[in-house]
């Protein structure tokens, strides 16, 4: 799930990394990166969250890839093989990659790793090693076991400081800071970039907005982008796989009600968005693309509940200081017409990126962003059932309803159940989705053989683009 934010203050010393390259001033080799919120860490376990996952394609490698959406295939094995029945496999690792200089990616660390993940698919499996190679046998079919295995929660992973993982990517970290993260390629190329530069984005008047060295504006607003990238830079237009969503966080089943109902999704798109104009409409939490999405503005009925939180106190939280004015003169007119009182309270956006996988939220109502670092519903729905999901309240049923999900493989009635889900979602009035994102994307001309396509929008893999 990807949370957008900017950081509007910071406190965190530099972090000098040692044991690897050292950082250097920045080249024509780099590829800079302006983003919405950097994490304090850089961890597979936080591969939901956007930026995080953008810094994990460049410094991990997944067990295997299905860049094309359908054959598998894998940069860190080997060989390997599977019966018809997709219920053996072989894994047999290449052994002579690095993790970094002092940690070898072993034998007995990728059984390890295969163990882990494994068992955290399906405890009924059987483990073990034939030779230098691993063999898991399950009881019945798992088609979908290697599907697990190209995620990058699942990939490969060791941690060198407490803030820091190393993965068999082609770049390591070798600075960071409470602003920038920086990444330099383990083996240089003449031919491609060098160096990764993910700079915190600071608003409107970020100097980082005339720095020739940014590639990619693309996680920044689109109003954002500089002039000079939008005359310069190719661009494309695309309706994203991602919905803009308003948690509401209330245990009652009426207050979460009103909230749904009378707080407008035009009127609130235009306070929190002002110079937005696109916006795709959709009712649930799916965008369209993922099956079982469903086209059109959620219906809304205010006079039939805003009784129901009349004089109710609640916090909607705001991370973005630039439209902070608009959403208190938005919410401050809702508050007139119904008898609410929900307060907007300003957050530093870092902190509020941590408080959003945290029990207990401080906040009843907070716009998140959601979209599928891989195909599957889990991107959109898994946060809803966790212990440290989004709400501080159990949706009864939901959880039996995401396990199905989980274990079915029937696609037809996937669908339906995801559907079952979104939809169950709004009936408790857990959530209200505002649109999917309609956006025009920048990417530099010096990019030679530019291809859209094979996951290369937004999360590019860096190490794959020649110059």
């Amino acid at each position: 799930m990807r949370i957008k934010t900017i950081i509007v203050s910071g406190a965190l010393s530099a972090l000098a990394i040692t044991g690897g390259i050292r950082f250097s001033a920045p080249s024509h080799a780099e590829w800079g990166v302006l983003v919405l919120g950097l994490p304090h860490r850089i961890s597979t376990n936080d591969a939901f969250q956007a930026v995080t996952y953008y810094v994990l394609k460049q410094t991990h490698e997944p067990v295997f890839r299905k860049d094309d959406g359908q054959k598998y295939h894998s940069k860190i094995l080997r060989r390997w093989s599977r019966n018809p029945e997709s219920s053996e496999y072989e894994f047999c690792p290449n052994t002579f990659l690095r993790f970094n200089d002092s940690a070898d990616f072993s034998f007995p660390f990728f059984l390890a790793h295969i163990r882990r993940v494994t068992n955290a698919y399906d405890l009924s499996a059987s483990i073990k090693t034939q030779g230098d190679c691993v063999q898991v046998k399950f009881p019945h079919s798992q088609k979908r076991y290697l599907d697990v295995l190209t995620y990058y929660e699942n990939a490969p992973t060791i941690r060198r400081t407490d803030r820091i993982e190393d993965g068999l990517g082609q770049y390591s970290i070798v600075f960071m800071s409470s602003d920038t993260i920086a990444l330099e390629r383990k083996e240089h190329v003449s031919s491609g970039y060098n160096k990764v530069v993910f700079y915190e984005y600071k608003g409107k008047d970020d100097p980082n907005l005339q720095n020739r060295n940014i590639k990619d504006f693309n996680t920044i607003p689109m109003y954002d982008v500089p002039a000079w990238a939008v005359r310069e830079y190719f661009s494309f237009n695309t309706v994203e796989m991602k919905s803009v969503n308003l948690i509401i966080n209330h245990p009652d089943l009426g207050v979460r009600k009103a909230v749904y109902n009378c707080l407008n999704v035009a009127d609130l798109r235009h306070a929190l968005f002002p110079l937005k104009k696109d916006f795709y409409n959709i009712k649930t939490v799916l965008p369209i693309g993922m099956p079982g999405a469903t086209g059109g503005v959620p219906s809304q009925q205010c006079d039939l509940y805003r009784h129901q939180a009349t004089g109710i106190p609640l916090t909607f939280a705001n991370w973005n200081k630039d439209i902070q004015a608009s959403l208190i003169g938005y919410i401050d007119s809702v508050n007139k017409q119904t008898g609410m009182n929900i307060r907007v309270v300003n957050y530093d956006p870092r902190d509020l990126v941590a408080k959003i996988h945290e029990t207990p939220h401080p906040y009843n109502m907070v716009v998140i962003v959601m979209d599928a670092i891989h195909p599957d519903y889990a991107a959109f729905l898994a946060l809803f059932v966790a212990k440290k999901g989004y709400h501080d309240f159990t949706i009864k049923g939901l959880a039996n309803k995401y396990n199905a999900i989980q274990n079915e493989d029937i696609p037809g009635k996937k669908v339906d159940l995801a559907r079952s889900f979104a939809e169950e979602l709004v009936n408790q009035a857990g959530v209200l989705t505002l649109y999917q994102n309609v956006k025009t994307y920048y990417y530099p001309k010096e990019l030679k053989h530019f291809a859209l396509g094979k996951g290369f929008l937004q999360y590019p893999e860096v190490s794959a683009l020649q110059i």
